[in-house]
Formats: structure tokens, C-alpha cells, sequence
């Protein structure tokens, strides 16, 4: 990453300043700088009144670091009025411009998306390259073995706290692989870390923000009929399970058993190559065309199996948060029904975590 300098931040700001209707005229404070500073100060006249902006120029600003750059430019306000706190960086993500906005922290990135907030005059831009940036910057965090980290951790009964070994483990990752995902999460302030390891901060934003970049990975899909009922079927999926075949009920099926919002007529199964002879034999299924009620896919990585969890009626099913980034690519229906296991399966156990562990 490149060093962001005092004299691009100038540039920069001067620029986004200089053509505003209401600004008459913008400059460089050239006062005497002090032993401990801001790196910056504008001074802008504008039809409403002369004001002068105290800049901080960082290289890489993360979220967990707006609070503490907007109490250190407040000690460098001599007048509440006139001064008013920009902050200057490589890039300002989506939670760190949430976080600016709420500590009254004006700002401005070298991809010019900016929010500079004055009495008299109002700039909010976002450009389409903070949406790629933002995209590339959560990509590896949602990659296929990172995603099995995040999976058992959005799981667990409690919240933390965990070990980067332990987690390594668990999800059969690398200790490096780990390691990294940790310090990007509490670089995104999703978690923090203590003494006695890593927790979780905000469940819901991670998982929502998890959704939003969330692809299906299937190797392979085949669609079959059959003409069992449905408690028939159940009865031949609890035997399965039993007999610990890699097989479990995703998408709509699976949220029927966690938290029921809407039926569907068709049965969608995730499997292994080994057990989907299985499954064909004991469903009694023919493969068609069209018509289809039974879905059998494989899926790209098998901790689809090892993270899922059994139902009451001893049916195997993929775990909550699986299910929620499974049906929220399904349409918009789909996208209600993961809203409904949200709101009423994972806040409620993440609350509880919480409460658990205060």
C-alpha cells in the first residue's frame, strides 16, 4: 500500500472544497505548527461563515481506529464553532464512514468518497470504486476455509472465548489461515481480543455483510421424484442419519426444522458421492427432467456436513447460519424466510450468549 502524504491530503481536500457553490475561498493554515498537531489545517470561507478543518492524514484507517483519531483531533479544537475534525486516508469502508458520521468526524479517501459535514455546507459522495474496494477487502474473509471459521463461531453456545489453535482444529485450517481472519476481524471490529482469547463483537452485522457477498458452492446437482410421503421420507432420512451417511436437508428443508416460515413441495439435500446411492435407494428416487421434488447436491466442501445439526425428529439438517446464507440465495422468498430465522433463531441465541457471558 502506498504512503498517504500530508501534501496529497491537501491536494485532495483543496479539490473537493475549491468548486462548491457556497465556498468563496479555501486555503492552507500556515500558522506555526505545534510540537503535537494535526498533520493539516484548511481554512475555508463559505457564504455562511469562516471555518477551518483540523485533518488527520492516515496510510490505513480501520474501524476500531475512528474513535480514538477523532479524540485525538478533538484536543487540537480551540473554538467548537469554527473547528470542525476531516479525517484523510487510503480508504474508508462502509463501518469506518458509519463510525465517522457518529463521532462527528468529516472525511475524505483517495478514491474521493467523502462526507464533510459544516454548518453552512454539506458534501456526501460515494464512489463505484469504494463498492469494489469494499468487495475486495471482504473477500478472503468469506472465502471457502475462512467461512468455516466464521461458520463456528456465528454457531457456538457461547461467545468465546476461542483460541486460534482450537479454531484451527475444529475447522480442520490452518493455524496462518486462522491467525489472519482473526486480525480481520478485529481490524473490521466484528470481534476483539482479550486475554483469554478472541470474541465476537457484532454477530448480525457479520452475518449480514457475510450474506451479501455469499455464493452457493454445489460441484454437482440432480433432480429425482419420488413418490413417498413425506413422514415416509423422514423416516428414511432419520435412518441416514443414523447410520452417520454424509446427508443433510439444506435450503427450505432445512429451515422447516429450525424456524418454519413458509413450506416447499421439494426436498433439498446436500450429499456425498458415497451416500447419494444411498439416498436414491432408500427415497426411492428417479431422476427426471422436470417435476422434480427431491434435490440432491454436492456440495464444494464437506464442513456443510460436519457443522450440521440433528432435528428433534432425528433428521440431519445444516446448521442455522448455513441455512440463512442458503435460502437467502433463493429469491426473494427466500430472503423473507432467512429475515424469519434471523429474527427468531439467531439474535435470540446470540442475546443469550451474551447474557450468558456478562
Amino acid at each position: 500500500m502506498k504512503t498517504v502524504s500530508v501534501e496529497l491530503a491537501e491536494r485532495k481536500i483543496i479539490e473537493a472544497l475549491a468548486h462548491v457553490p457556497v465556498v468563496r475561498e479555501v486555503s492552507v493554515n500556515n500558522a506555526p505548527a505545534m510540537v503535537k498537531g494535526p498533520d493539516l489545517i484548511i481554512d475555508l470561507r463559505t457564504v455562511g461563515g469562516d471555518y477551518s478543518l483540523i485533518v488527520e492524514v492516515k496510510t490505513e484507517t480501520q474501524p476500531r481506529m475512528v474513535p480514538s483519531i477523532a479524540a485525538q483531533l478533538s484536543r487540537y479544537r480551540r473554538d467548537t464553532e469554527r473547528d470542525h475534525l476531516l479525517l484523510f486516508t487510503d480508504f474508508v469502508s462502509k463501518k469506518s464512514a458509519e463510525l465517522c458520521q457518529e463521532y462527528s468526524l468529516n472525511y475524505l479517501d483517495t478514491l474521493d468518497n467523502c462526507r464533510i459535514a459544516l454548518p453552512s455546507l454539506f458534501i456526501e459522495k460515494t464512489t463505484s470504486e469504494q463498492h469494489k474496494r469494499e468487495k475486495k477487502e471482504l473477500r478472503s474473509m468469506f472465502a471457502m476455509k475462512s467461512s468455516r471459521v466464521l461458520n463456528a463461531i456465528l454457531s457456538s453456545d457461547q461467545n468465546g472465548p476461542w483460541k486460534v489453535s482450537d479454531l484451527a482444529e475444529t475447522c480442520d485450517v490452518s493455524i496462518g489461515l486462522v491467525s489472519k481472519l482473526k486480525q480481520k476481524l478485529i481490524q473490521e471490529d466484528y470481534a476483539y481480543e482479550d486475554q483469554s482469547g478472541l470474541h465476537l463483537r457484532e454477530p448480525e452485522r457479520l452475518l449480514l455483510d457475510w450474506g451479501a457477498q455469499y455464493k452457493r458452492r454445489i460441484a454437482a446437482r440432480r433432480s429425482f421424484y419420488t413418490l413417498l410421503k413425506p413422514e415416509q421420507r423422514e423416516l428414511a432420512l432419520k435412518g441416514t442419519a443414523q447410520q452417520r451417511h454424509q446427508v443433510s436437508l439444506n435450503g427450505f428443508s432445512a429451515a422447516k426444522w429450525i424456524a418454519p416460515y413458509s413450506r416447499s413441495n421439494t426436498e433439498t439435500i446436500y450429499v456425498d458421492k458415497d451416500s447419494e446411492q444411498v439416498l436414491i435407494s432408500v427415497l426411492e428416487l428417479q431422476e427426471i427432467d422436470s417435476g422434480a421434488n427431491v434435490i440432491l447436491e454436492h456440495p464444494r466442501d464437506s464442513f456443510v456436513f460436519s457443522s450440521s445439526e440433528i432435528a428433534s425428529n432425528g433428521i440431519s439438517h445444516t446448521n442455522a447460519v448455513q441455512t440463512y446464507l442458503d435460502i437467502r440465495t433463493f429469491g426473494e422468498r427466500g430472503e423473507e424466510a432467512a429475515e424469519h430465522l434471523l429474527k427468531h433463531t439467531l439474535l435470540p441465541r446470540w442475546r443469550e450468549r451474551w447474557k450468558m457471558n456478562s
